[in-house]
């Protein structure tokens, strides 16, 4: 039985201000969230956000 997992190594990154760090963050936004952009809004969370307004 394990008891401890060392966590994942972090990615590499570039220095900040650069169009590599643009890159390397765009990259790693899109990897982590697209799926999550993909799904469909539920239709209650659409009737909250239209009676609000």
């Amino acid at each position: 039985m394990i008891l401890f997992q060392h966590p994942p190594a972090r990615p590499q990154l570039p220095p900040p201000g650069g169009a590599a760090f643009d890159r390397w963050l765009q990259d790693e936004l899109t990897r982590r969230y697209d799926s999550a952009l993909a799904e469909p809004v539920p239709e209650a969370l659409l009737r909250l956000l239209r009676e609000t307004h």
